[in-house]
């Protein structure tokens, strides 16, 4: 759209832009606390490698910033034959939450025909708002709401084998 198309377009259409920005910044704020918005700051990823050892494992993968997280990519890989089911808990106040149950396929991400498992989809989290680009976004609070942790929970992985998932975002 050039600058005289604009200009020819009635004005509360060319202030509506205007209006919308104003609005999401104010609800940042109101989400927020504060008069300021707080933008994505600290760009994190996290790494959990689950090596076999023969029992079922548990292991907090986040502990969100103090004013919140932002994750914008789960993947995983594994090296054994087997597949293996994840759980990715959100822990608040004590109380184990469930947010997914997925399958990591045998061999994912450790030979050239079995690509690393991409777990943040649609299928895993049919709930999820999409942020820019249609990215699914999972968001967490930090120490200065209710101070979530995120656990990732699997079967026994096998000796000598390891599941490795990382989840790639940003602290507010």
């Amino acid at each position: 759209m050039t600058v005289l198309d604009r200009l020819q377009m009635p004005r509360h259409r060319r202030t509506a832009g205007w209006i919308v920005g104003a609005l999401i910044a104010v609800l940042i704020a109101a989400w927020t606390g504060t008069s300021t918005p707080v933008l994505l700051q600290q760009p994190r990823v996290y790494i959990l490698t689950i090596a076999g050892n023969g029992s079922t494992t548990t292991s907090n993968v986040v502990t969100p910033g103090a004013n919140g997280s932002l994750i914008n990519a789960i993947g995983c890989t594994n090296t054994d034959t087997a597949a293996y089911t994840v759980q990715l808990i959100r822990i608040r106040s004590a109380t184990n939450q469930v947010m997914a149950t997925f399958s990591v396929p045998a061999s994912s991400g450790n030979t050239t025909s079995a690509l690393r498992y991409s777990a943040l989809t649609a299928t895993n989290f049919p709930d999820l708002p999409t942020g820019q680009g249609q990215t699914l976004q999972l968001i967490f609070e930090g120490s200065n709401g209710a101070a979530d942790t995120v656990e990732f929970t699997t079967s026994a992985v096998t000796s000598g084998k390891t599941l490795t998932c990382f989840l790639q975002g940003a602290d507010f």
